[in-house]
C-alpha cells in the first residue's frame, strides 16, 4: 500500500521536522537528520531537497514534508530521502537539467576504489521529468513510491537501472519512452520488484511496462495494461535472467509477444497471462500471450484469453508461440484465438507439456473461418513432447504437426 499522509499528520511531521532541526543532545551521533520543507526556517532547515543534499554526509536522512519540490536531483552520497506519502511529497520536473527527475550515481563514474552509493527513497512522487523519471547507476531502493507520467526522450520514461535496484510496493505508471516505457534493467544490472504495480506505460520499440538484459526478480507484482505500440513485450521483454513468481501480466499489448517476449532465459511460477494481444496490422502479430525465443519454463501459470491479430494478414500463436525451448508444467492455456495456426501454441522450437491442459482455443483464417492447429500448431521444425497432457474442445482441430 502506498503511505497516505492525514491533515493531522502533516502538523504532527512539521513539528517533528522542527524538533529534529536541533542540535541533538549528549553524544556524538554517526548521522544526521536534515529537513524540508516549502515554509523555510524556521519550520525546517531547507526549502529545496538538492539544497539538503549538498549539506548531507554519507548516512544521514532528509524528511520531505508535503508539497511539490524541484527535480534533476544527482544524489552521489549514502542517504535516505523520506517523504510523508507519494500522495503527499512530490518530486517533479527536470529544473532546467538535461537529466532525470533523480539520478544516483557515484560521486566519480571514473573513480576507482570506492564503494558505490547506497540510496533510500520512500513515500514521494516522482513525475514530471522529460528525460526519464530515475536513473540508477549505483544501489537504490525505493520504498512506497509512485513514479509516473514521466517521458523518456529516445530513452526510457519511468526508471532505468543499472546498478541494484529494489522496487517495493510502489507504482510505476503511465510512463512512455522510445525504448522502455515503465522501466528498464540494462545488461549488468540488477532489479528486484515485490508487491508493485507496472501499469498503463508504452514504448514506442521494446517493453511497454518491463524490459530486462541483466537479472530480473519478480514477485506479486501487477504487469498489465501497457504497450510496445512498434516492438516487442508489452508486458515484459527479456534478453537476460528474468525469475516471476506470483504475478500477473494481464491487457498489455505489442506487435510481437504482447504479453511477454523472451529471448533470455525466464522461469514463470503461479503467474495468470491472460487478455494480452499482439497486433501487428498489416504484418502479422504473433505470440498474443508470449512470444519465445530463448528458454523458458512455466509452472502453475495461466495463458488465456490471448490473441494473436492482424487486419488481414496470418498471425500464429494466440497463447505462446515459440520457437525456442519451452517447458510447461501444470499449465493452462485457454480460450486463446490467432488468425491462422496455433490458437493455443504455435511450435516451431522444442516443447514439453507435462500435466497441462490445451483446451477451448481457436484458429481464425483472415476471413474468419478455421484453419488449422487449433489447439496446437507443430511446424515442420517443431518437436512436441506431451506427458499427462490434454489437448481438447479447440476449433477447428486439436493438434497439427503433432
Amino acid at each position: 500500500m502506498i503511505l497516505r499522509a492525514t491533515g493531522a499528520f502533516r502538523s504532527a511531521l512539521l513539528v517533528a521536522l522542527v524538533a529534529l532541526a536541533l542540535p541533538a543532545q549528549g553524544a556524538g551521533q554517526a548521522s544526521a537528520t536534515l529537513t524540508v520543507c516549502p515554509q523555510g526556517p524556521p519550520h525546517c532547515q531547507f526549502t529545496t531537497i538538492e539544497d539538503a543534499l549538498a549539506a548531507a554526509a554519507d548516512g544521514d536522512r532528509i524528511l520531505i514534508a508535503p508539497g511539490t519540490y524541484a527535480g534533476g536531483l544527482t544524489i552521489t552520497k549514502s542517504v535516505r530521502l523520506i517523504g510523508a506519502g507519494a500522495n503527499e511529497t512530490t518530486i517533479s520536473g527536470n529544473n532546467g537539467q538535461w537529466r532525470p527527475v533523480v539520478t544516483v550515481s557515484p560521486p566519480s563514474l571514473i573513480r576507482t576504489g570506492s564503494d558505490p552509493p547506497v540510496v533510500t527513497i520512500s513515500g514521494v512522487t516522482i513525475t514530471g521529468g522529460f528525460f526519464g523519471g530515475i536513473r540508477n547507476n549505483a544501489e537504490l531502493a525505493l520504498n512506497d513510491c509512485v513514479v509516473s507520467e514521466n517521458d523518456g526522450v529516445d530513452n526510457v520514461g519511468g526508471i532505468e537501472n543499472g546498478g541494484t535496484l529494489t522496487v517495493d510496493r510502489c507504482v510505476v505508471e503511465n510512463n512512455s519512452g522510445d525504448e522502455t516505457g515503465g522501466l528498464r534493467n540494462d545488461d549488468g544490472g540488477t532489479t528486484e520488484i515485490r508487491r508493485s504495480a507496472i501499469t498503463g506505460n508504452s514504448a514506442v520499440y521494446e517493453g511497454g511496462g518491463i524490459s530486462n538484459a541483466g537479472r530480473l526478480e519478480l514477485t506479486r507484482t501487477v504487469v498489465d495494461g501497457n504497450a510496445a505500440l512498434d516492438g516487442t513485450g508489452g508486458g515484459i521483454r527479456n534478453s537476460g535472467t528474468a525469475n516471476v513468481t506470483d504475478a500477473t501480466v494481464n491487457g498489455n499489448t505489442a506487435r510481437w509477444g504482447g504479453g511477454l517476449y523472451n529471448s533470455g532465459i525466464l522461469r514463470m511460477r503461479r503467474t495468470a497471462v491472460d487478455d494480452n494481444v499482439a497486433n501487428a496490422g498489416t504484418e502479422g502479430g504473433d505470440g498474443g500471450g508470449i512470444l519465445n525465443s530463448g528458454t523458458i519454463t512455466l509452472v502453475h501459470t495461466s495463458i488465456s484469453g490471448n490473441s494473436a491479430l492482424s487486419n488481414d494478414h496470418y498471425t500464429s500463436g494466440g497463447g505462446l508461440a515459440n520457437s525456442g525451448h519451452a517447458a510447461l508444467v501444470h499449465v493452462r492455456i485457454s480460450a486463446n484465438v490467432a488468425q491462422a495456426q496455433g490458437g493455443g501454441i504455435a511450435n516451431e522450437g522444442l516443447l514439453r507439456l507435462a500435466h497441462s491442459a490445451v483446451t477451448s482455443n481457436t484458429a481464425l483464417d483472415v476471413g474468419g473461418t478455421g484453419i488449422f492447429g487449433g489447439g496446437i500448431y507443430n511446424g515442420s521444425l517443431g518437436l512436441v513432447t506431451l506427458v499427462h497432457a490434454t489437448v481438447r474442445r479447440n476449433t477447428p482441430d486439436n493438434c497439427y504437426g503433432c
